[in-house]
């Protein structure tokens, strides 16, 4: 098997340096770079839709368990720092916005409950059209976000390129 070189990049005021590194189980991870201060203010994001997952008066009808378990994850990995959450009705909204507030021409990610134990995500591109639709089992659900949100960097205005 051949290996994934990394490439370290110094960027000045940028929390990551891109690099393509192979994980444990060979898979390739993504290191998507933004300015430190951006990715404290996302990471603040991802904190509070935890909080409103973990605390709103929610029919179990909803099933929003799963993505709670998903947002949870996402929260406490390098993925926060890169992408903002926020929310609509009981939607995760995820963008690359410096701050609140999706306008026409921004990329985004929804993920809302499914049925019990799946989880739909669905990719809209700049233009507003759906680019992509999964409905996938949560053990799937990770992988298939990180799928949605590498599409939604290449399409993100300034943060499309690595470096």
């Amino acid at each position: 098997m051949g290996q994934v070189a990394a490439s370290s990049v110094q960027l000045p005021n940028v929390l990551h340096a891109a690099a393509v590194l192979p994980d444990e189980a060979g898979d390739v991870a993504i290191m998507y770079p933004v300015p430190e201060w951006l990715a404290e203010r996302n990471r603040e994001s991802w904190k509070q839709i935890v909080r409103f997952y973990e605390e709103g008066p929610y029919s179990e009808d909803w099933h929003l368990e799963p993505v709670l378990r998903l947002v949870r994850g996402v929260e406490q990995s390098s993925l926060a720092g890169s992408f903002r959450a926020g929310q609509a009705v009981y939607m995760l909204m995820v963008s690359t916005k410096e701050r609140h507030g999706l306008e026409a021409g921004d990329p985004y990610v929804i993920v809302h409950p499914e049925a019990p134990g799946k989880i739909g995500m669905a990719y809209f591109d700049p233009s507003g059209r759906l680019g992509a639709s999964e409905d996938v089992p949560e053990p799937e659900a990770r992988a298939c976000l990180e799928r949605m949100l590498m599409r939604l960097w290449a399409d993100s205005p300034g943060r499309g390129q690595l470096p």
